[in-house]
């Protein structure tokens, strides 16, 4: 059985977005079984889109990265969004200054690694994010910076 690790979607989006970080995305992918929050695939589409309209991405592609996104979160452990979550997320902005969407990252990584009782790593490329993470007592891999 492979070992747990939890995807921010900065790192998720690396494994179909050629970038600083990719190879190192895909690796992680192929040893761990990759564990998110529920709000990955809705961020994912945001961040794909944004791409799109600023015609950093052609429209084909992004149809393609849609449709590969959706098919492929049927291979991960999804983590559903509960009270619990965003309670603890809200503790989290107050205490680092993370963005609400870190936050929330964060703090399903937390819950799940306290309910699993494994420490989970946490992989982002967002420097802030990390930085919170960190404080917050979360093993964290960097990737991409």
């Amino acid at each position: 059985m492979k070992p747990n690790a939890y995807f921010d979607t900065s790192v998720w989006l690396k494994l179909y977005i050629n970038e600083e970080g990719s190879d190192s995305a895909r690796e992680m992918a192929g040893t761990c079984t990759i564990v998110s929050s529920s709000i990955l695939i809705t961020e994912s589409f945001s961040a794909i889109k944004r791409r799109h309209v600023a015609r950093q991405i052609s429209k084909t592609t992004f149809l393609k990265l849609v449709k590969q996104i959706g098919s492929d979160v049927e291979n991960i452990d999804i983590l559903p969004l509960l009270d619990l979550h965003i309670r603890r997320a809200e503790t989290i902005v107050l205490e680092t200054g993370s963005a609400a969407l870190d936050a929330l990252h964060i703090a399903s990584a937390l819950v799940f690694s306290e309910l699993s009782g494994e420490k989970v790593p946490f992989l982002t490329a967002d420097k802030r994010q990390a930085e919170s993470a960190e404080q917050l007592g979360l093993k964290v891999v960097r990737i991409g910076f």
